[in-house]
């Protein structure tokens, strides 16, 4: 039985901590929409236009704050957790936190780009975000993940596993398929970006349906 409310507990947390990142990095983008519109509407280059999307941009980053506060992905105080469970927990949250400051980070180095979606671009990034976004990427997070894997169990690994060997087999047939079709003149150039983030999407799907279907 304790085996099983630690799974539970761990892939509650899991779902909290996916759903706080998806909140932050729709937070890092609605703040640089707000940044980049604010300062456009100060230089005197506002229009109706502008005026909604800010307004719109405001509304969605006080919508993403009062996303976090109601998932709480942190365990509470009166909750019993195991050790290797609060462990895993805290993994987890803080991989959620380190997405958060490196998406408001991209914003924050694109907000002048006055695009929507410059922080999803392939425009160029200054060196000075750049360089401590990868030291954080290349250095921390595999040993966060390194971490996590020896605190969970082997139910929950599995499950992880098969999301990624899911996600292995769509790369290993989209990413031909789609620079063949470019080749043809079917569809645009591959994007890199675009390629991992569906392979990453799959990867979580997989991952959650193992985990609790």
């Amino acid at each position: 039985m304790m085996a099983m409310s630690e799974e539970r507990s761990v892939g509650r947390m899991a779902l909290k901590v996916v759903g706080t990142a998806v909140l932050i990095l729709v937070f890092a983008y609605s703040l640089g929409v707000v940044v980049g519109a604010s300062e456009a509407l100060l230089e005197g280059r506002g229009g109706p236009a502008r005026i909604a999307r800010l307004a719109v941009a405001l509304v969605s980053v006080a919508g993403c704050v009062w996303g976090v506060i109601y998932l709480r992905p942190w365990p509470r105080r009166d909750e019993p957790v195991a050790p290797r469970t609060r462990k895993a927990n805290n993994l987890l949250l803080l991989s959620g936190v380190l997405g958060g400051v490196i998406g408001v980070a991209l914003a924050t180095a694109t907000i002048s780009m006055d695009e929507p979606l410059a922080m999803f671009s392939n425009g160029p990034i200054a060196p000075a975000i750049v360089v401590p976004v990868l030291a954080v990427w290349l250095l921390i997070v595999p040993l966060i993940s390194w971490q996590w894997h020896r605190s969970v169990d082997e139910h929950e690994a599995e499950a992880y596993r098969f999301g990624g060997l899911a996600g292995l087999y769509l790369y290993a047939f989209l990413a031909p398929a789609w620079w063949l079709a470019a080749r043809g003149g079917l569809v645009p150039a591959p994007d890199t970006m675009v390629i991992y983030a569906i392979v990453l999407g799959v990867w979580g799907i997989g991952w959650f349906w193992r985990r609790y279907r």
